[in-house]
């Protein structure tokens, strides 16, 4: 599913913590990337009330149910599993 929003969905990565920006959706995730298998432990923390789009529903989808992590030929990270997929690049 292309996202298609009049505002970005922002991801940012650090050592141990993935952290999700759409508007007042912030969700948080500690993670761990081992032996090419990534696992992902959400961050107890008050969500916005304003319910979730198809496209954040997705990414969040593909965020919780990812169990790879894997570098793309174009330098971009496939975060995939049993909820779907999502492909991620710096800037």
């Amino acid at each position: 599913m292309p996202i298609d929003l009049p505002w970005a969905i922002t991801l940012s990565i650090d050592s141990d913590t993935m952290a999700l920006t759409s508007q007042c959706l912030q969700p948080r995730w500690r993670y761990n990337y081992a032996n090419g298998t990534l696992r992902t432990a959400p961050i107890a923390r008050p969500l916005c009330d304003r319910g979730r789009y198809p496209a954040e529903a997705a990414v969040l989808a593909a965020i919780e149910g990812a169990t790879r992590a894997e570098r793309t030929p174009e330098n971009g990270i496939l975060l995939s599993g049993n909820a779907g997929s999502l492909l991620i690049f710096s800037q």
